[in-house]
């Protein structure tokens, strides 16, 4: 137990004085041990190495690199006029085609921030051209970036699947239909918002501009279609449909579309491999503190506690939801998934809790955090983008977290939102 609480006094200590996540974590841990009796320092690199050591891993920096070339390459424009042209005849079309463009993108990327640096800024400008505040459009934009990290490719998923040892390809198909029950509502406020502002279409309804768009953004649009497609029919295992999605995305703006040269390829393959870093960093650090607290035995005396405080589901549900909005609002998804499940995991297993569906449910949770303050990743791309302070953008965007949490209880009241597409793998 004391090495778990120096672990973490350290941790925030680090935070607090502006230490990047995956250093302070790491630091926080390695102290920890180092200070711990019977730790061999030797114990510390083998340890970080090994939490890499997964072929399902592979798929976050394939995912992030088709991505990557989507948002270099400009394909996200083509989705956003096909999106427009299927929903844009609707009262605030443009909002709207925000949202579908992004469970479009979502379905390619996995990732929310690279949705919010590719849509971002062309979402924005279209529907400020349509009459939206600059602070409304900035927060629709902001709210349907999340889709991106629910819908499958969902590279937190991913990272979930692997820390709670469940099926990658299962957990990604699982975020289908909430993501897009997600997208639904934030559709839903959008509209009551463009009744209160007075906002029109953005364009009438043309059979024939759909069968043109369609036409431009085609190949785009094939790719979320061979990703959900190929894991959903187990043609693919996660990593190989992110393999087989770069390459086709990067054959497609190169050869097809030509918006991508060699020399752009190669600076998309270094910016990869930054981000890709990053994100494995925070995974291997984060695999200290989860080591800490699982040798200590916290997740079985936490599982224990609360069961024997409250037998309720219910409100166990309860307790869990507030805490991981909580925890969403001040620490990095990725980390939060790795420290935070080998801790549920056990309690959720006694209250007979479908781990795929725990999962479902903390992932849209931690989602919520992408656009709350103050670690909110998402708020500060859109902010930046838009010109507007953080705290103007959190204010607008209330209405969309709103019906977000709404989902999410949606999501645990039904399972079968989560688990019926599974049933069929």
């Amino acid at each position: 137990m004391m090495t778990s609480l120096l672990w973490f006094v350290c941790f925030m200590v680090l935070l607090v004085i502006g230490m990047p996540i995956s250093v302070a974590i790491g630091m926080g841990a390695m102290l920890a041990l180092l200070l711990s009796e019977g730790t061999n320092a030797l114990m510390v690199p083998t340890m970080l190495l090994s939490s890499m050591d997964s072929f399902v891993l592979t798929a976050v920096p394939l995912f992030m690199l088709t991505g990557a070339i989507m948002q270099r390459g400009k394909l996200a424009e083509r989705l956003f006029d096909f999106a427009d042209s299927l929903v844009g005849w609707m009262r605030g079309g443009m909002g709207h085609a925000n949202i579908v463009a992004s469970m479009i993108f979502g379905g390619i990327s996995g990732s929310a921030v690279a949705d919010a640096a590719a849509l971002g800024p062309l979402a924005i400008d279209m529907m400020k051209r349509t009459g939206y505040r600059k602070t409304t459009a900035a927060a629709i934009a902001v709210s349907a970036s999340t889709l991106a990290a629910i819908i499958p490719p969902s590279i937190i998923m991913v990272v979930y699947a692997v820390a709670a040892g469940v099926s990658a390809s299962k957990m990604l198909i699982a975020g289908l239909i909430p993501g897009v029950v997600c997208g639904l509502a934030m559709m839903a406020v959008n509209f009551l918002l463009a009744r209160i502002y007075k906002l029109r279409h953005s364009s009438s309804f043309s059979p024939r501009r759909v069968v043109q768009q369609t036409y431009s953004a085609g190949w785009a649009i094939f790719a979320p279609v061979i990703i959900i497609g190929g894991m959903f029919t187990g043609i693919f295992t996660p990593t190989e449909a992110g393999l087989v999605a770069a390459l086709y995305s990067f054959l497609v703006a190169w050869l097809i579309y030509r918006t991508i040269t060699v020399r752009q390829s190669v600076e998309i393959l270094i910016e990869v491999g930054r981000g890709a870093g990053v994100a494995l960093l925070i995974l291997a650090t984060a695999s200290l503190g989860a080591h800490i607290l699982a040798v200590e035995n916290i997740p079985q005396v936490a599982a224990d506690f609360a069961i024997s405080v409250s037998g309720n589901v219910d409100l166990v549900w309860i307790v869990l939801v507030v805490f991981f909005l909580i925890v969403g609002m001040f620490m990095e998804g990725l980390a939060a998934v790795i420290i935070l499940t080998p801790t549920f995991l056990p309690f959720i297993t006694k209250l007979q809790i479908d781990p795929i569906h725990f999962g479902v449910v903390f992932v849209v949770a931690l989602c919520i955090g992408f656009i709350t303050p103050p670690v909110g990743v998402c708020l500060f791309v859109i902010a930046r983008v838009a010109n507007i302070t953080i705290e103007e953008l959190t204010l607008h965007a209330l209405p969309f977290i709103g019906i977000m949490v709404v989902v999410l209880f949606v999501l645990i009241y039904f399972p079968a939102l989560s688990l019926y597409l599974t049933r069929f793998m």
